[in-house]
């Protein structure tokens, strides 16, 4: 899933309800070496233009800059 638009998509399932911050922590292992990334939950629904989200998030400046 994910290979035909390029993107590479991982699933983090945790054996026990973490809530976000846990969830996103637990997941810290699959982001090695990643400097972009996009957590979304499951149980959240958006219409988003991820183009046009993701041009604009490289143009921003970064938290270091």
């Amino acid at each position: 899933m994910g290979h035909d638009l390029d993107v590479e998509i991982k699933y983090s399932k945790e054996s026990r309800p973490l809530g976000t911050a846990g969830a996103i922590k637990f997941a810290a292992g699959y982001l090695s070496g990643v400097s972009d990334f996009l957590v979304m939950n499951g149980d959240s629904f958006l219409e988003l233009d991820f183009c046009r989200f993701l041009s604009f998030q490289s143009g921003a400046p970064r938290n270091n800059e």
